[in-house]
C-alpha cells in the first residue's frame, strides 16, 4: 500500500510539472503577432522552451535582450550616410552594421567610419618615398587594403617600402660589369661593359661571330653583334622585345647588315655586283648577279654558318608582306613573302656593339 501511495504522488508530481512547463512555453499563446515588422512564425527558445524568438520579415533582425525582444533594422536609421562611404550598409546581427567604403578607404567596426588610407599620410616618413600617397581598390595579402607611396627614381614600391633590387648590387663587384639597372622591386639587369655579354653569372667576352660561335657574337669589321636564330612574322616585332645576354635596343637587319654575313660569294657580299641595298630596295637594281654562287648547304656562305633563308626588314613590296631575304644555302638575295600572319620566317636580330654608335650603311660609326 505505501508502494502505490508512492507511485501515485511521483505521477501526480509529473502531472503537475508537465502542466507547469506547458503554461510556461515561450511560444503559447504566439507572442510574434504583436512584434512590429515580425512574422507569424515562433521560435521556442531556452531550458524547457520557456523563452522564444521570433523570425522577423526583409532586413530586420531579431533583438533577443529581454528588456526589448523586437525586429530591429540596424540599417534603417542610414548609419553609413557618411564621408568615405558608398552609402550600402549591410546588417550581421540586431546591433552591428558594416558600411561599403569608397575606394581608398577601409570600414573601422571600433570606429564605425570609413577610415581614409592617406590620412594620416603613410608614405611620409618612408624612406626613398616621395611622400605621394595613392590609394587603389582591393586588398593585399594581409587583408588590408592597398596604399601605394611613389618612390624616388630607381626606387620601387614594395608594398611596405621603397626598395631598389641594385642595392646591395645583386650582379656582385665583377669584373668587366657595367652598371646594374633595376626593373622593377625585385627585378634588374646586370650590364656588361661593351664587348662582353651576361651569361647569367658573370660578364664573359663576346666571341667574334664564327660557325658554331655562341651568340650573341660581335663582327669587329663592321662593329654589329648578331643574335641567336628566331622565327618571326610579317610584323617584325621579335627584334623590337628581344632581350639577349642581357643587350637590348636590338633591330632587324636591313638587306645591306644582312649582307655583311655573306663570305664567299663576291657577287653578293658587301659591295658585290648585286646592288640590292638600303639605298635601292626595287626591282631596278636586282641583276643576275644577285642570284648567288653555286649550291651549299654546309654553311659556307654564312659568317655563322648559317644555310637557310634569313629575311630583312628592308621591304620590297610593303602592300604584299614582301621583303629582301639571303639564302644562305648559295648566297643569293631574293624575295620572301609572307601572305598572313601565322607563317614565320627566319631572323637574326642586330644591333651595334656600343651603345652611343649608329648604322652608317656600312658599319656602325659614333653618334654624332
Amino acid at each position: 500500500m505505501k508502494k502505490l501511495s508512492i507511485i501515485f504522488i511521483l505521477i501526480l508530481i509529473f502531472s503537475v510539472s508537465g502542466c507547469w512547463k506547458k503554461d510556461k512555453k515561450g511560444c503559447e499563446p504566439n507572442p510574434c503577432y504583436d512584434i512590429e515588422h515580425a512574422t507569424d512564425i515562433c521560435e521556442e527558445e531556452g531550458w524547457g522552451g520557456e523563452d522564444f524568438s521570433c523570425v522577423c520579415e526583409g532586413n530586420y533582425l531579431w533583438d533577443p535582450r529581454k528588456s526589448e525582444k523586437k525586429c530591429v533594422d540596424p540599417c534603417e536609421s542610414k548609419p553609413c550616410d557618411i564621408t568615405g562611404s558608398t552609402g550600402v550598409c549591410t546588417a550581421s546581427n540586431y546591433n552591428k552594421y558594416d558600411c561599403k567604403c569608397e575606394k581608398g578607404f577601409f570600414w573601422g567596426d571600433d570606429e564605425l567610419k570609413c577610415i581614409d588610407l592617406c590620412d594620416p599620410n603613410p608614405c611620409k616618413d618612408i624612406s626613398h618615398s616621395t611622400g605621394v600617397c595613392e590609394k587603389e581598390d582591393g586588398w593585399n595579402e594581409d587583408d588590408e587594403q592597398h596604399y601605394v607611396c611613389g618612390c624616388e627614381e630607381n626606387y620601387f614600391w614594395d608594398p611596405r617600402k621603397c626598395v631598389n633590387p641594385c642595392k646591395p648590387n645583386p650582379c656582385g663587384n665583377l669584373q668587366n660589369l657595367k652598371e646594374c639597372i633595376p626593373k622593377s622591386a625585385s627585378e634588374y639587369t646586370c650590364i656588361c661593359k661593351t664587348g662582353f655579354r651576361w651569361n647569367g653569372e658573370e660578364c664573359i667576352e663576346m666571341n667574334e661571330c664564327g660557325p658554331g660561335d655562341s651568340v650573341p657574337c660581335k663582327d669587329s669589321s663592321t662593329g654589329l653583334i648578331w643574335s641567336s636564330k628566331y622565327r618571326d612574322n610579317k610584323y617584325h616585332q621579335k627584334c623590337k622585345n628581344l632581350s639577349e645576354g642581357h643587350l637590348y635596343d636590338w633591330e632587324t637587319p636591313s638587306i645591306s647588315q644582312l649582307r655583311t654575313l655573306i663570305r664567299k660569294c663576291s657577287y653578293t657580299e658587301t659591295n658585290g655586283s648585286c646592288e640590292i641595298s638600303e639605298e635601292c630596295y626595287d626591282e631596278s637594281c636586282y641583276s643576275d648577279y644577285c642570284e648567288g654562287c653555286s649550291q651549299n648547304d654546309s654553311g659556307i656562305y654564312s659568317i655563322i654558318g648559317d644555310s637557310e633563308t634569313f629575311w630583312s626588314g628592308s621591304s620590297y613590296d610593303p602592300e604584299s608582306a614582301c621583303f629582301w631575304a639571303v639564302n644562305f644555302s648559295n648566297g643569293a638575295i631574293e624575295t620572301v613573302c609572307i601572305p598572313n600572319d601565322s607563317i614565320t620566317q627566319n631572323i637574326r636580330c642586330t644591333r651595334c656593339l656600343e651603345d652611343d654608335y649608329e648604322w652608317n650603311g656600312s658599319k656602325c660609326v659614333k653618334k654624332e
